[in-house]
């Protein structure tokens, strides 16, 4: 827990759960939802942030304008690992299945990142 609160001082509610060999804590902090993973000793594995749709990168909006027209956002988070910052989208299309695309800042798609689906 002392990861949680030296990294995010105003964590507010943090709810902990078990998952696998790592920890997921869930919180609330100036308004926006956290979930951080970390491993056993405590250590910060990967973290993500609801973010507003409006608060995607162009490079990304463009992106999915360009490749899933008909698509719209359904959802967005902000995701930081090892001082990489990604960005994961879910896209619903009429008559197709929710999607999740994972982001590089610079609007390709990125590799899985360890705990986001």
């Amino acid at each position: 827990q002392n990861s949680i609160q030296s990294t995010f001082s105003n964590a507010l509610n943090i709810e902990w759960e078990k998952k696998n060999n790592a920890y997921e804590a869930e919180f609330d902090m100036d308004s926006t939802e956290y979930t951080v993973y970390l491993d056993g000793a405590g250590k910060i594995i990967v973290y993500k942030q609801d973010i507003k749709e409006a608060e995607l990168p162009a490079s990304i909006t463009s992106a999915i304008a360009r490749d899933h027209s008909g698509s719209r956002i359904d959802d967005a988070d902000k995701i930081h690992k090892d001082g990489a910052t990604y960005y994961r989208v879910e896209l619903d299309a009429p008559g197709k299945k929710d999607r999740h695309l994972l982001y590089a800042v610079d609007g390709k798609i990125a590799p899985p990142v360890p705990y986001i689906n």
